[in-house]
């Protein structure tokens, strides 16, 4: 890829996802690389658009973009469910991201659309759950299609569950730029004082994460919600188990730092999960989500549990891979947009 006057990378304001966090871990690392980045958030609707979670990442921004800066010498990377501002902004270079492969289908291809969301919007307000902002979910005429493909268009895979689909679709002009979990996941020592702790995501996989609970009712059951980076840590510290039969829309972090933090991770086979370059750990600790597998699923948390230190130590690999991520993410990030 050739060098480029000025990057913007697109972000809705505020949001606090592993995804929005990528992008800012982006244009930290262009900017170490001297190259002029900047976060465009969007949607901003003040001054102080920047999540403060990501003040870390000391990325410049901007809230609009003037047209001077439309042209061919700047770059523009958007997140797989913003493409529209590759079209609003069409002199620039443009850049597509696939954090999610699951989230550009729901908003891309679901029959209802925005309507839909407007209707799940209302039972979540009833719920007392956070509504979804409806300015993110693309409408499909303004939005990358694989009908019409743009040569000028580059593709970015955050997972290879994204490559993969990419493939699928015939694109070509891609490249794998995945991530790093936040640093203070990282640990060289496995001498936590573990308790039998079972972690879950109650925002991934609800329906049969609860049926799983309700089959092991005796198990310490503890959600992960609502809780900041330190208190995660604290959690998984302590905890033996996590177990995650999300989608896997890209190649989470939740695994990741579970895993770091000396975790037995247990995955479902969707999405990225299914993908051994994305969650490389045994094919005894993933399962279908399935009924038939609840007897299954429950005996190998419980052996998790019992025979912790055994388990654990079939997971290092994947925690080796993941304490290399960062340097990997540099390196690849330098690759890509500096050589």
């Amino acid at each position: 890829m050739i060098k480029y006057k000025k990057i913007f990378i697109a972000c809705p304001e505020k949001t606090k996802t592993g995804g929005t966090e990528l992008l800012h871990q982006l244009a930290f690392q262009l900017n170490e690389l001297d190259v002029c980045c900047y976060m465009f958030y969007y949607n901003a609707t003040d001054n102080t658009p920047m999540n403060v979670a990501f003040k870390q990442y000391n990325a410049k921004y901007v809230t609009g973009i003037d047209s001077k800066d439309n042209n061919e010498e700047n770059l523009m990377i958007v997140p797989e469910v913003k493409t529209s501002l590759i079209y609003k902004y069409s002199k620039m270079k443009s850049v597509i991201w696939w954090l999610s492969v699951d989230n550009y289908i729901s908003a891309i291809y679901d029959k209802l659309g925005i309507s839909k969301q407007i209707l799940k919007n209302i039972g979540r307000k009833l719920c007392g759950r956070k509504i979804v902002n409806i300015k993110l979910i693309e409408k499909t005429k303004h939005a990358f299609s694989f009908a019409k493909q743009d040569a000028r268009i580059f593709h970015l895979c955050q997972s290879y569950y994204a490559m993969d689909f990419l493939e699928k679709q015939n694109v070509t002009n891609k490249q794998y730029l995945s991530d790093y979990i936040n640093q203070i996941y990282l640990t060289n020592s496995l001498n936590l004082k573990k308790e039998n702790i079972v972690l879950y995501n109650p925002k991934k996989g609800a329906k049969f994460t609860e049926i799983i609970r309700n089959s092991s009712k005796k198990l310490n059951w503890v959600p992960l919600v609502n809780l900041s980076n330190e208190e995660v840590k604290e959690l998984l510290y302590r905890s033996k188990v996590y177990i995650d039969f999300g989608n896997h829309p890209g190649k989470d972090r939740f695994p990741r730092e579970a895993a770091a933090c000396g975790c037995c991770i247990i995955t479902g086979k969707l999405g990225s999960a299914k993908f051994e370059e994305d969650i490389p750990i045994p094919g005894e600790f993933k399962f279908e989500d399935n009924i038939s597998e609840i007897s299954s699923i429950v005996s190998k948390i419980n052996i998790c549990l019992t025979d912790y230190e055994n388990q654990v130590k079939k997971i290092k690999n994947y925690r080796d891979y993941i304490s290399g991520e960062k340097e990997t993410f540099k390196n690849d990030v330098k690759r890509i947009f500096c050589e």
